[in-house]
């Protein structure tokens, strides 16, 4: 998570994507939801900035699904705004 947090602030969006994407992987093998949750919200976001608004929309609503299983109810009020 926080690799693609600092390729994110260097500019490196491809970089930031893999990152995210690789903690994506991670966190579903740990069944670990809220993790993978954040990274897909951190992917749509970036995705978002450029304008890439169907990939930043597939990204969020994946987050929007793990947040909802979860009952995270601070996330889901970031994902609902």
């Amino acid at each position: 998570l926080n690799m693609g947090a600092a390729y994110d602030d260097l500019g490196n969006t491809a970089q930031a994507i893999e990152n995210y994407s690789l903690s994506v992987q991670i966190s579903t093998a740990r069944n670990d939801k809220r993790s993978q949750a954040n990274c897909y919200n951190n992917i749509g976001e970036i995705y978002a900035r450029h304008n890439k608004f169907e990939q930043a929309l597939y990204n969020y609503k994946e987050a929007h699904k793990l947040n909802t299983e979860v009952n995270n109810r601070r996330s889901l009020s970031f994902n609902s705004s």
